[in-house]
């Protein structure tokens, strides 16, 4: 609609309300939309007497002129702003000129906002990049342990840590800032996994075994629904990383390289951890997963394929006869399936005749 000519639009609705053309050939004539010609008669969108679009302009022409400049000059260097960020800017220059404007507080959606037409970037990271793990531990009592941060080298060096970062942050080393020995104390746990290849190795399910870890690893495809940390954890702590991220970027323009070293590392990361993990976080994540305390009933059957709920139900009941076998008066076949394998109904019958 702002493509079009003022003097277009209003031949247009003059052709159409006087009736000497329809709106599809004031569409043909004029090159005007019908949901143009159709709105403004109405008085839809936009008021006929208007034809400027949009709201009026809070700021003068220079303002929006210089700010324009400024986020173009910004993402030609590699810190593109999104809306969010554009919003805290505009804040800020409002502030520091004492300008009295309409603007409310309000959510807006995450695009970036560059030169139109021209690609995007945002600088966000060098090629000199090294493996930083962080091991977040949540327990189903609904508590958390302090993060332990396993940097890339060969031991610890003081002016990796911080102090302040997250409170008792533990600080680990190894060669490649992968785990790789055990960090915990040993105690019998249960440890929720999903099934990510580095999770099942032969060397993990040995460890395991030698310390009494028992591994309960979640099905394929489902890790949306039942795995606690992704549900209610870990999603608030990435967007928060995000925003700690590209704040840190904005404050580094122009004071250096921008890099986020080891001791700036968990200075952010203990920032996040406090403002995005909280008890009641935690308790959300195990509660609407059903998976402490535990409800089988969490999810409707049918979000279960039919043909696997059946195996499974088969599976059950196979074992529990097994366990306990029904009364003498009763044929141990009549109490199983028909599809349950020979070998485990022959067990059962020989468990059944010993009694």
């Amino acid at each position: 609609e702002k493509d079009q000519g003022q003097e277009d639009v209003l031949r247009a609705m003059n052709d159409v309300q006087n009736k000497n053309c329809t709106f599809r050939e004031a569409e043909n004539r004029y090159g005007v939309p019908i949901a143009v010609i159709y709105n403004r008669i109405k008085g839809r969108k936009t008021h006929i007497e208007k034809m400027g679009a949009g709201c009026p302009p809070v700021f003068n022409s220079d303002t929006e002129g210089l700010i324009t400049t400024c986020l173009i000059a910004r993402s030609q260097i590699g810190y593109p702003v999104d809306k969010e960020e554009l919003k805290n800017l505009v804040v800020e220059y409002v502030k520091s000129n004492n300008l009295i404007t309409p603007f409310k507080n309000g959510t807006l959606e995450r695009t970036a906002i560059g030169e139109k037409g021209k690609p995007v970037c945002r600088v966000s990271e060098g090629t000199g990049r090294k493996s930083t793990t962080v091991l977040t531990v949540y327990l189903c009592r609904w508590s958390f342990l302090p993060p332990l941060i396993v940097f890339k080298g060969a031991a610890v060096q003081a002016r990796w840590t911080t102090t302040e970062g997250y409170p008792d942050t533990l600080y680990a080393a190894s060669c490649n800032g992968w785990m790789e020995k055990p960090s915990l104390p040993y105690q019998t746990a249960v440890l929720i996994y999903d099934g990510h290849l580095n999770h099942i190795s032969i060397r993990i399910i040995e460890e395991a075994i030698k310390n009494n870890i028992k591994l309960v690893r979640l099905p394929s495809h489902l890790t949306d629904r039942i795995q606690p940390l992704d549900k209610c954890v870990f999603g608030p702590i990435m967007v928060k990383w995000d925003k700690q991220l590209v704040e840190h970027g904005r404050k580094q323009m122009g004071q250096g390289s921008g890099r986020l070293t080891k001791d700036i590392f968990g200075v952010h990361f203990g920032q996040v951890l406090q403002e995005a993990v909280s008890i009641k976080n935690v308790q959300s994540e195990f509660l609407s997963t059903g998976v402490f305390p535990l409800d089988s009933l969490k999810f409707p059957i049918e979000l279960f394929d039919p043909y696997d709920l059946r195996k499974h139900k088969t599976r059950v009941r196979a074992k529990a006869a097994l366990f306990d076998p029904p009364s003498a008066s009763r044929s141990i076949s009549s109490e199983l399936p028909n599809d349950v394998p020979p070998h485990v109904l022959e067990k059962a019958q020989k468990r059944h005749k010993n009694k």
